[in-house]
């Protein structure tokens, strides 16, 4: 680790930059820069601002996405601020730009307070076709989240949480195949319950999963246990975690699954020797580790999974979020729900057709990768909701004004019975009428007059639901 820190800084140092900007027009004469830049550039501004649909048409507004962090939960580092995140961020931009052609923007906001940088993100989001949060402390970035999915119409979503929670499940369906077992029945430790601690723990028991534990330092969470913050008493009532007490060892005791999430939460040797029968070890961290995968193989472990490139089977956020990025600007998929994450976990995890302790997840450099990605995007298009026809819209009126008279009582409402033909004569024409004119003029002219006295006379709610039933035919002529 010590080398690759070396090398990291030597990268770095010498290339300044992961990204960089280029015209996709050449700018070789003075024409190109007038139609391109100057006065062609502001053709295209006005039809925009006189046509706003069409933006995507003429700008790069929907290949282009905005990876933004306030620095407050930096990978492995913590809280180093704005300053402190702009590698990451950009390094994240490289990935995106190189793994799915779309053009990332690195943000790095200077303050840490939840809604100003709510504000900032929705000032600057005209210019960008999605949004991704990175490196945003949790319960913030929850908070940050859900205002941005309400208040924008962009796909929005959070690498450190969705993202990973949904290379986590693929990586763990595959892992529960190799040992032959069932999600739903397995116990299954989840150590860490921040922010990929909180995603993880969500998308699981989205998943069905029975018997899940979610521990923080303190040990399980559990209702009204002492020194929980705002995010993990929501966890704990969203997914009705039954209360467990005692140590994190002996927590871990007959486990199937053990999920790291942080560091601060170290895996023994003896722990993993405690656990269930081919126990499964999925594990996040890079440089600190909660256990080295070599050492839980030895303790007995059957699948081991962790955030280290150089072993098998290495959780990696890039096989997921280039792709999304790209397929959810390309057919404006704004509404990135749990049913979208957990379909994409199961489709990554079935591109391996034979998973085994060495292969549960596929590589990055998995040539389907998009092309799986875009199936699942595409079934959450959003559909335009079907208009009413008039006829169905007349109906509900007739009802509506049926249930008026039927309240009334009919002593009151009548005097005189009248016949059955003339009730239903009138309801017919009532119902053409409705059928060919906009209902609203129907309806106002139904206000303003009151309904025929021969209609109030004797309409009960029996005779009412058939009229309204039957459609508006003529009766047929008598035979002489």
């Amino acid at each position: 680790m010590k080398d690759l820190k070396k090398e990291g800084l030597k990268l770095h140092k010498k290339v300044q930059e992961k990204i960089s900007t280029v015209s996709k027009i050449p700018l070789k004469s003075k024409k190109d820069i007038h139609l391109s830049c100057t006065l062609g550039a502001s053709y295209a501004s006005r039809h925009i601002h006189e046509n706003k649909e069409n933006v995507h048409k003429y700008t790069g507004k929907l290949n282009t996405i905005a990876v933004i962090s306030d620095g407050s939960h930096v990978f492995e580092h913590g809280n180093i601020g704005a300053f402190g995140s702009l590698p990451a961020i950009e390094a994240k931009c490289a990935l995106i730009s190189e793994f799915s052609g779309v053009n990332a923007v690195p943000i790095a906001i200077n303050t840490q307070d939840t809604h100003k940088i709510v504000d900032v993100i929705k000032l600057i989001s005209p210019g960008f076709g999605a949004i991704m949060l990175e490196d945003i402390e949790f319960p913030k970035c929850d908070i940050i989240l859900e205002r941005l999915r309400n208040e924008l119409r962009l796909p929005v979503f959070h690498n450190n949480g969705q993202i990973t929670a949904v290379i986590t499940l693929a990586a763990l369906i595959n892992a529960l195949k190799v040992t032959k077992r069932k999600l739903s029945k397995a116990k299954i430790v989840i150590l860490g319950a921040g922010v990929s601690g909180n995603a993880i723990a969500r998308i699981i028991h989205a998943s069905k999963a029975e018997n899940l534990i979610v521990c923080d330092k303190r040990g399980p969470l559990y209702k009204k246990r002492p020194n929980m913050n705002a995010g993990t008493n929501k966890l704990v009532d969203d997914l009705k975690l039954p209360k467990k007490t005692g140590s994190i060892k002996s927590i871990i005791e007959k486990a199937d699954v053990v999920i790291g999430t942080t560091p601060a939460h170290k895996i023994t040797k003896e722990m993993i020797s405690s656990m269930a029968e081919k126990p499964i070890i999925i594990t996040l961290s890079q440089s600190e580790l909660e256990i080295n995968p070599k050492e839980a193989k030895k303790a007995g472990a059957k699948v081991v999974a962790s955030g280290l490139f150089e072993h098998d089977n290495h959780i990696d956020n890039t096989i997921l979020f280039p792709g999304l990025a790209r397929a959810a600007m390309l057919h404006k998929v704004f509404n990135m729900t749990e049913k979208l994450f957990l379909e994409l976990a199961e489709k990554l995890a079935s591109l391996i057709k034979n998973p085994t302790n060495k292969k549960i997840l596929p590589d990055i450099f998995e040539k389907k990768l998009f092309n799986v990605i875009e199936e699942v995007v595409l079934k959450h298009i959003p559909q335009p909701k079907k208009k009413k026809s008039i006829k169905k819209k007349a109906k509900k009126v007739i009802k509506k004004l049926a249930k008026k008279v039927v309240k009334k009582p009919a002593k009151k409402v009548v005097k005189k019975p009248v016949k059955k033909v003339a009730k239903k004569k009138l309801m017919k024409k009532l119902v053409r009428k409705l059928v060919r004119k906009p209902v609203k003029k129907i309806v106002k002219k139904a206000v303003r007059k009151p309904i025929k006295k021969v209609a109030k006379k004797k309409v009960v709610k029996k005779q009412a639901k058939k009229i309204v039933k039957k459609s508006a035919k003529k009766k047929p002529a008598k035979k002489k």
